[in-house]
């Protein structure tokens, strides 16, 4: 499983194990591959005997009771409907006022807030909006932004949400990162993102070449006899907020 989980831009999630049969089909509405591990495990109903109680018998024939066999490695909140985040949310203290702007293409987002060391909660839901005003501030709260995306398929409708965006009232964000690298050759060529006390990493593949990760670092991959300018879209984080820039490669033969 650790091998398979290992492998740079290939696996993100790795389960094993039958015994109750895996129960994947959750996942067509909605559903995290860590909740179907849950639902898997806890299979059946626990106050009717064996085997009336099993909503699924489990796989081969064994002579013990209920056995449960399945393991999961990986991002437990794996889903089937990735969506894109939103970008470049930033929260401007206005008087007793935090406003909070962002970009992105969602017509609906979802708002969270956290307070000293506690974990996020639900602030707000926007519709047709990228501007919410906080009219009741914590100092030092943190704020996490995700895209919400309806999904429809043959057993429903629901909504998915991406990865969480993060921005704090009056610390200043990172500086959006603009770089430049000049990389001569076939390659793979490494990518200079060491920042110190940030966080960078590219943000999706680009338009001609490829990304691959190893063990010291991002590397770029040109295509055959390439030679010209080539922009890499990156995300940068620190201090608990996330901002969006650009590595710009001038590829040379």
């Amino acid at each position: 499983m650790t091998a398979l989980l290992a492998q740079p831009f290939y696996t993100v999630a790795v389960g094993w194990g039958a015994r109750p049969a895996w129960r994947l089909h959750p996942m067509a509405l909605g559903r995290t591959i860590g909740e179907v591990q849950q639902i898997t495990a806890n299979n059946g109903a626990g106050a009717r005997s064996y085997p009336d109680g099993m909503e699924y018998a489990p796989t081969g024939s064994y002579p013990w009771r209920t056995p449960i066999w399945i393991n999961l490695l990986g991002d437990p909140t794996l889903a089937a409907f990735p969506l894109a985040p939103p970008r470049a949310l930033r929260a401007t203290q206005e008087g007793d006022q935090v406003v909070l702007e962002w970009e992105g293409d969602a017509e609906r987002y979802q708002l969270l807030r956290a307070t000293g060391a506690g974990g996020f909660a639900h602030l707000a839901m926007i519709s047709d909006a990228k501007r919410f005003v906080d009219e009741a501030p914590v100092a030092g709260a943190r704020y996490q932004l995700r895209a919400l995306g309806k999904q429809e398929v043959y057993a429903g409708s629901f909504f998915t949400a991406s990865q969480g965006i993060y921005a704090r009232a009056g610390t200043a964000p990172p500086p959006a990162p603009d770089l430049q690298q000049a990389v001569t050759g076939p390659g793979p060529h490494r990518l200079a993102l060491e920042q110190d006390g940030v966080l960078l990493a590219p943000l999706r593949p680009p338009a001609t070449g490829k990304l691959r990760l190893r063990a010291s670092g991002w590397h770029y991959l040109p295509e055959d006899g390439f030679a010209g300018a080539v922009e890499i879209a990156l995300t940068a984080y620190a201090s608990g907020q996330t901002v969006t820039g650009r590595l710009r490669l001038d590829v040379r033969p």
